[in-house]
């Protein structure tokens, strides 16, 4: 019995280091690449005289720092109402009883199927009818609906935690909000982490949705790169994918940065269901 706990967790091993390697490769690559002059060839090795400038070029050469504000102010309006909406949601669903309460819950779960594609014409059509196309509102509106799988999550959390807590904070005074905001929010922290990470690596790679309803001044950093056409006024016909390599791992530091500081809080989440009853 031992021999074979031994040899499958040997090759669980196997499994994630050639997982994790498919998705580091690819990272150690750019890194290496970003780091060679504009005048060599690509490699996999590292070069012996780094070329830091690059990392100058990629945040100069095009307006960086505004589409990275840009990017900023889309991601927080969506992470901020997104996940605290989405979480009174789930609450109102695990904790109210009132009537037509499953309903509205499996008409809400029902929006799944629908392919978010196929979401885009008519909310191109509505919001240029209200006049918030190329506004920050259309994010704050979307983020209103709410977003099913991740009420779904947070619901499925709520349900586990026991009602006396919740009646113990009544008895003590507490409202509604206070009792969200203040009890349950806490106690369901690493489940808050795992739809904030979701929500961000969402937001920060999306494309589709502000290309169809922002200007060119607005647009985010994750157009702003796929669009960009890096040139070097000194030397029109250099070599720019070391500068394209340093602009794509700086636009990858966020996402790297909110994994590590939300690690801890996303490994308790995803384990969550597997550990309450």
């Amino acid at each position: 019995m031992e021999k074979k706990k031994r040899i499958t967790y040997i090759i669980w091993f196997a499994i994630c280091t050639i997982i994790s390697v498919v998705f580091i490769v690819p990272l150690y690559y750019t890194f290496v690449n970003s780091l060679r002059s504009i005048y060599s060839l690509p490699s996999i090795a590292l070069t012996q005289k780094p070329d830091w400038s690059n990392y100058k070029y990629a945040v100069t050469l095009i307006p960086f720092l505004r589409y990275f504000k840009n990017s900023c102010i889309v991601v927080g309006i969506t992470v901020f109402f997104g996940v605290t909406v989405d979480f009174f949601y789930g609450f109102a669903f695990a904790k109210l009883k009132v009537k037509g309460n499953k309903f509205l819950f499996m008409l809400l779960l029902s929006c799944m199927m629908i392919p978010g594609f196929a979401l885009q014409i008519p909310q191109y059509i509505a919001f240029s009818n209200f006049g918030i196309k190329d506004t920050y509102w259309i994010w704050f509106l979307t983020c209103m609906a709410g977003s099913p799988g991740i009420v779904f999550l947070y619901k499925q959390y709520i349900e586990s935690i026991p009602g006396e807590i919740e009646e113990a904070a009544f008895i003590d005074g507490c409202g509604f909000f206070r009792i969200i905001t203040q009890i349950y929010m806490p106690i369901c922290k690493s489940i808050l982490a795992v739809g904030l990470f979701r929500v961000f690596i969402g937001e920060w790679g999306n494309y589709m949705t502000p290309y169809m309803f922002l200007t060119e001044k607005k647009y985010p950093l994750s157009i702003a790169l796929f669009n960009a056409s890096y040139t070097l006024p000194s030397d029109p016909t250099a070599n720019l994918d070391p500068i394209k390599c340093a602009a794509a791992l700086l636009y990858a530091i966020p996402s790297i940065c909110v994994f590590f500081l939300c690690q801890k809080q996303l490994v308790a989440g995803l384990t969550a269901g597997s550990v309450k009853g």
